[in-house]
């Protein structure tokens, strides 16, 4: 009933008595719960510790985005949207207001998959203090060595989104990322990926427009979903390796994570992932 109108936005926060409402991605419907909230949560209790803010799921981003503009429209102060940032720092379509946030990567699944936040998560699944002997550097060269399998789709995939296309299946990681059958360490299918190319090709609806720069960084702008399945054939294959088989099913690594993530964000100021959400939070 909050959002049928000005005024019950307005309202929202003091009736729940925080400073903040704060919608996020996912949930849907009824439902105003999801990992976001877990995600955002973290980052608030780590860098504004001082606010009261109720997390509050509510579907996709174009949904978010149309939030966010009746946010602005209306000068609803104590009211805030957290939403994935895609490719949108790279076009320039990011909304310029202190109250809408985005995730450093293309989304958050970027920014607690990333090599740091893995070698915590690892520990954590562990139960180490460290990882044990090449545990860590083998996380990092196989990071790089998927970071080039995968720069030629991820510029292709920013290419066609702009098209009204997309090349990276979103909701099918499984399909472009293979574990090897061996090692379980995860490669990019690239016959699969000329499969997408060739259909994403035929999909445009406009042409692509002109003065776009091509994302240089493939692990933080490739898509999330597709990062996600990665990131959990990495884990899986090393852990096994180092530590032992584990079953490590999506949900779990996903939890551990986002938990871990904290740490890292107080561990590591210097975090170019950290510095943006600080900054974020700090505007507030």
């Amino acid at each position: 009933m909050f959002e049928r109108s000005n005024s019950g936005q307005q309202n929202r926060a003091l009736f729940f008595g925080v400073d903040y409402i704060c919608y996020v991605e996912g949930g849907g419907g009824r439902s105003d719960y999801g990992p976001d909230v877990s995600f955002w949560s973290s980052v608030f209790g780590t860098f504004r510790p001082d606010l009261k803010v109720r997390f509050t799921a509510r579907g996709g981003k174009p949904v978010l985005e149309g939030l966010a503009n009746e946010i602005l429209e209306n000068d609803i102060s104590n009211t805030i949207v957290a939403l994935d940032g895609d490719y949108d720092s790279l076009t320039g379509d990011c909304i310029p207001d202190r109250r809408v946030l985005y995730t450093y990567g293309y989304s958050w699944e970027n920014d607690v998959y990333a090599l740091d936040n893995l070698i915590q998560a690892y520990c954590s699944i562990c139960h180490c203090a460290t990882p044990p002997g090449d545990a860590a550097a083998e996380m990092s060269t196989q990071l790089d060595r998927l970071a080039g399998e995968l720069r030629r789709p991820v510029i292709a995939d920013f290419f066609a989104f702009q098209t009204g296309s997309s090349l990276l299946p979103r909701d099918a990681p499984g399909r472009v990322i293979k574990p090897n059958r061996e090692t379980g360490l995860p490669a990019v299918a690239r016959d699969q990926v000329i499969k997408l190319a060739r259909a994403a090709k035929s999909a445009r609806i406009k042409p692509i427009p002109p003065g776009l720069i091509a994302p240089e960084d493939t692990l933080r702008f490739c898509v999330g979903k597709v990062i996600a399945f990665a990131a959990r054939c990495l884990l899986k294959a090393v852990i096994h390796t180092h530590h032992g088989k584990v079953a490590l099913p999506p949900d779990h690594l996903r939890d551990v994570a986002i938990l871990t993530f904290t740490k890292l964000l107080t561990s590591t100021p210097g975090n170019p992932t950290a510095q943006h959400y600080h900054q974020q939070c700090a505007a507030l």
